[in-house]
């Protein structure tokens, strides 16, 4: 065979290649109306939605700056770095990003290598050596290995959605849980000065009951709301030490109900404007981790349908041999091989159909 038939022959075969690898491209998940019809047939969406506007910015995603609180921004960092729930989602992110590469090292040729050495000793040994070299590649004709790689990465994309979800969820209750502490403490110092000031009158009241000044009832409605006063404040101080300990929970500390440096609210921010509920739907991170698993979900069922269909590898091998006991082709032998494999599953007791099942 000449050059030029052996240049036409290799790319005769790369261009039937791409043909059957392109012909066998993934499905794409459903989306837009094709996938509302499918899981809300009955479901009748008005076109247009008719709601009252308020004018205002958007959202800003560093909405908490705005607000110009040190105080609030510390506690903040903190949580985030030391919640649980957090730490957990960030572990789980790096599960899905390991589970991407461990995905998509199958879509390129494996490799591997094994090796003996010996020597002969008396009427024990071999006294053989050599290598071999193989390498195998899975042909993704049917598009199982791009629809796993697909489902990690639509996991992944559903897992960092969730930690944003988790992450605004925790910033949210942890702003609030602050400003309520803040108001609490300061509740809780008024309703001290006003128990001090009712227990100072009753004293008072006392006194003037001595002198004649005032009557009996007078100093037992004194006492009675000097009573209730210090009632009051043991609740109030009550509720505030529940609050900070809500804090520290929420930051990753043991609850002490240590007290907050400062008692000041922020000024409210400007209104913002909620937009349609198609672009709410858009800015809510837990709908779009909902949409990644749905799409996970159809790259899962769409590898397991092509579990049915036959696996074709390519597998290639160079191997050198050596012995002191047997004479293999006067002297050391080395061979070169290739090949293909194909495997199709017949009988797997419905374990397939029943996968397929399940991602269904």
């Amino acid at each position: 065979m000449n050059t030029d038939s052996l240049r036409k022959g290799l790319i005769n075969g790369s261009s039937w290649m791409m043909v059957l690898l392109s012909g066998c491209a993934i499905q794409d998940p459903l989306s837009g109306q094709a996938l509302r019809d499918q899981s809300l047939p009955k479901l009748a969406i008005p076109t247009q939605f008719s709601a009252s506007r308020v004018s205002g910015p958007i959202l800003d995603q560093a909405w908490l700056k705005q607000f110009n609180d040190p105080e609030l921004n510390d506690l903040v960092a903190e949580a985030l770095q030391n919640h649980p729930d957090i730490r957990v989602m960030a572990a789980r992110r790096l599960q899905a990003q390991a589970l991407i590469d461990a995905a998509g090292g199958a879509q390129y040729p494996g490799l591997g290598v094994v090796g003996n050495t010996g020597g002969r000793v008396g009427s024990s040994g071999s006294g053989l050596t050599g290598y071999y070299i193989g390498a195998n590649w899975e042909l993704d004709l049917w598009g199982r290995v791009r629809n796993q790689v697909a489902g990690a990465r639509e996991n992944a994309r559903a897992l960092n959605a969730e930690q944003e979800a988790a992450q605004l969820s925790l910033v949210g209750t942890l702003t609030k849980t602050v400003w309520l502490a803040r108001g609490l403490q300061d509740q809780a110092r008024l309703s001290e000065d006003n128990a001090n000031a009712a227990a100072r009158y009753a004293e008072l009241t006392a006194v003037r009951e001595k002198i004649g000044a005032s009557s009996k009832s007078e100093v037992s409605t004194a006492r009675a709301m000097a009573a209730q006063s210090k009632e009051a404040e043991f609740v109030i101080k009550q509720s505030r030490d529940q609050a900070l300990r809500a804090v520290e929970i929420l930051v990753g500390r043991y609850p002490h109900a240590k007290p907050l440096k400062s008692t000041e609210l922020p000024a409210l921010p400007p209104p913002v404007a909620p937009g349609i509920p198609t672009d709410i739907l858009e800015r809510r991170p837990d709908i779009m981790a909902a949409e990644a698993r749905v799409n996970s979900a159809f790259y899962a069922a769409a590898e397991k349908r092509m579990a049915r269909l036959p696996k074709i590898s390519l597998t290639a091998g160079f191997g050198y041999i050596n012995s002191q006991v047997f004479s293999l082709v006067n002297g050391p032998s080395s061979s070169l091989g290739v090949g293909a494999n194909v495997m199709m599953p017949l009988f797997q007791g419905g374990a397939i159909e029943a996968q397929i099942a399940y991602q269904n």
